[in-house]
């Protein structure tokens, strides 16, 4: 191993790089590519900064010979490298090369010239020396181009980061992930920095910037000769503020032990070519939207579809993945033990052992789960493995957009939206299990989803149930259903049963717990009663979905749970919080203070509308609530109750006035759709007003 402390410009000098297979991304944000910047504009002269560790392994002749584009360049002198540490580094420093160039072309000063005739620090440099050092070489003819630092070939950010960051022409369809996100961020915020730097402290200054990076930023390189040592190492190394996530991890150590398996050298290369073809699948679905899904809450929730579950070690997913399942223990030394046959491993009966499980589904938890891998890893089972996780991943993106999954139904997309808008709480893996059995129709996911719907609004938002109510037996059925242990239809009966089991229809639904809930609300804190409740935006929505069911027109629908709708809604106080118009004040000045602040918060007092709607309404009067206003021109100023929605239209219609009489029979009529929405049955009428808090009137 050679050590030694080089800068960017000796790093780079005959050497060539690449990310290997079993790296991610490019994983560095805004706040790491800024650290990069700052301490490049705030070098003091004459100094040189400690950028960090790069450690290298020499590319085997047996690989780069097969580079199309780059085996030309190695016979000139140039070494290729895998980077096992240090690529978020390089990766930035490339991106920042890139827009140094971009904008140096840009300048008026550099119009028609090419990249050979545009001199800087002093005239010691031209532009195209800078491109041919750190970013691309073509070859004499000019037909291949090679460059300097980029991905294995079938890495999407490769493609991405040639026609993206490096403009090279004729992209096609580029793949879209995580890590191209972070290369376009990180490449906006380089060509917004070098612009306005230059344009706040000159040309000259900048050109200093570009030498403090390339000349005086330097690295510990270690150039690491062993393959064992890679993956060894690799697992331990955290970049600058962004460590490794435990699916990060969990790849490289698949690779790694695919090494380790005593297959030849086909069938090696096919097993990690799934594995990077899975990885590829899995970080595409995550990143797919702007707003990343965290990968690591993803591979907890397909271990739990996958594995036994035990609440001990509901936070250790990690540990039993790679502490147990793909420990190094776990490849046995003879190739015969590593190709032992593991297909009928029964998870069941595996679970029963390692828990001692119970008829009554009671868990018996030993402190040390062992792996449920039997007769050591074949490169079968880590194939099976990765192709479970990129068949997962598709699923359970879907639950969080279901928008974007073509196959769903409008019955299937309509109650993924609600639990979407409800929270999932611990159903999710459930849900995607729903979709991952193979036999199971769209009526018994549907019926599914409307039970865990049922469940969830019932249990959580209505009885205040405990975070960990049931979910041993819900991640339990999630497992079964995915390996098809039961079907969907028995899941969603389990389900039913045991909710009904507690709120008894026959009878009645207990609902002093939702009532010692809701009270504190009326007495604690702000005391602003229902306002607080968590429930109430979900069961307001569902209120307005019946209504436009109920008399049709569903464009007068709104979306109040859409992301992009988020800052455009509110809960809106008929009779206000502040009621300082004459109006509420001959209509409540009847009655106490607390009795006031309880008639604010109760339930039928309020009602769903847009943020645009309740900042202009404020304190009006309700007959200003209800009608529209417009001006002296006739213009539409502000919308009211008559004109908005099916919820809206119901106030203005059925109420005159708003007074505390109207307040009881809007809070009594959303009561009764409580019971008929979801099926629960309370005492009686009486029970009913006092579940509002406003029985004195």
């Amino acid at each position: 191993m050679n050590d030694g402390l080089l800068n960017f410009y000796e790093v780079f000098t005959s050497r060539l790089f690449r990310i290997p297979d079993y790296q991610r991304g490019y994983a560095w944000m805004e706040r790491q590519v800024s650290d990069f910047w700052d301490d490049a504009v705030n070098l003091p002269e004459g100094r040189s900064h400690y950028t960090g560790m790069l450690s290298i392994q020499k590319v085997p002749e047996d690989v780069y010979k097969h580079w199309d584009e780059e085996f030309w360049l190695t016979k000139k002198n140039t070494t290729p490298y895998f980077v096992v540490d240090g690529q978020q580094r390089l990766t930035t420093f490339s991106i920042f090369i890139e827009c140094f160039v971009e904008y140096m072309r840009g300048l008026d000063c550099n119009s028609g010239k090419d990249d050979a005739q545009i001199i800087f620090l002093n005239d010691s440099m031209t532009l195209k020396e800078v491109v041919e050092h750190y970013i691309k070489q073509s070859n004499p003819t000019g037909v291949l181009t090679a460059y300097l630092f980029g991905y294995e070939q079938d890495n999407p950010s490769f493609e991405y980061m040639r026609h993206e960051i490096f403009q090279e022409p004729n992209p096609g369809n580029l793949e879209k992930t995580l890590y191209t996100l972070n290369l376009k961020n990180a490449k906006t915020f380089f060509a917004e920095n070098i612009s306005a730097y230059a344009e706040q402290y000159g040309q000259e200054a900048l050109e200093r910037v570009f030498e403090n990076i390339t000349s005086r930023m330097v690295l510990n390189i270690h150039d690491i000769s062993e393959e064992f040592d890679v993956f060894a190492a690799f697992e331990t190394m955290n970049n600058r503020g962004k460590p490794l996530s435990n699916l990060e991890l969990l790849k490289s150590r698949l690779i790694y032990i695919t090494t380790l398996l005593g297959e030849d050298g086909e069938e090696e290369r096919f097993i990690r070519s799934v594995i990077n073809d899975c990885w590829k699948e899995v970080y595409w679905q995550l990143g797919r939207n702007a707003h990343a899904l965290p990968d690591d809450e993803f591979l907890q929730d397909h271990w739990i579809i996958r594995y036994p579950y035990s609440s001990r070690r509901d936070s250790n997913y990690e540990a039993f993945l790679l502490g147990k399942e793909f420990a190094l223990s776990n490849v046995a030394h003879s190739k015969k033990s590593v190709r032992a046959n593991i297909e009928d491993v029964s998870f069941e009966d595996r679970f029963r052992e390692e828990f001692g499980e119970g008829e009554d589904g009671s868990e018996h938890e030993p402190s040390v789960v062992e792996s449920t891998v039997e007769g050591g890893l074949t490169g079968k089972y880590i194939k099976d493995y990765a192709e479970s996780l990129k068949t997962t991943a598709r699923w359970w993106y879907a639950t969080f957009y279901p928008d974007d999954e073509g196959s769903f139904s409008e019955e299937e997309r309509k109650w993924i939206e609600r639990l979407g808008r409800l929270g999932f709480v611990y159903f999710r893996p459930m849900v995607v299990a729903s979709f991952l059995a193979e036999d199971a129709t769209e009526a018994e996911r549907v019926a599914l989803l409307r039970e865990i719907e049922r469940f969830i609004f019932v249990a959580f938002r209505m009885s205040g149930a405990y975070a960990t109510y049931n979910r041993n037996n819900v991640y339990r059925a999630a497992r079964e259903v995915a390996s098809g242990a039961i079907t969907v239809a028995e899941a969603a009966a389990d389900l039913h049963r045991r909710i009904e089991d507690w709120i008894h229809p026959e009878t009645a639904y207990d609902a002093s717990g939702f009532m010692s809930r809701i009270r504190r609300l009326f007495t604690n804190g702000d005391r602003e009663g229902y306002y607080r409740w968590v429930g109430l935006r979900y069961l307001l929505y569902e209120y307005e979905d019946s209504l436009v069911e109920q008399f049709g027109n569903a464009q007068k629908k709104v979306d109040y749970f859409k992301v992009s709708e988020k800052d455009k809604v509110s809960i809106e106080h008929i009779y206000p919080q502040t009621p300082d118009n004459e109006y509420w004040t001959e209509r409540f000045g009847g009655y106490f203070d607390e009795e006031q602040r309880a008639l604010t918060g109760s339930l039928g007092n309020l009602l769903l509308l847009s943020m645009s709607i309740n900042s202009q309404l404020q304190n009006d009067s309700y007959p200003d609530k209800k009608n529209d206003k417009r001006n002296d021109r006739g213009e539409l100023v502000r919308c009211g109750y008559s004109t908005g929605s099916h919820s809206e239209n119901q106030v203005s219609n059925d109420y005159e006035e708003w007074d505390a009489e109207a307040i009881l029979d809007r809070g009594m009529k959303l009561l009764h759709f409580v019971e008929r929405r979801w099926n629960v049955r309370f005492p009686d009428e009486d029970s009913k007003r006092k579940m509002l808090f406003i029985d004195f009137v």
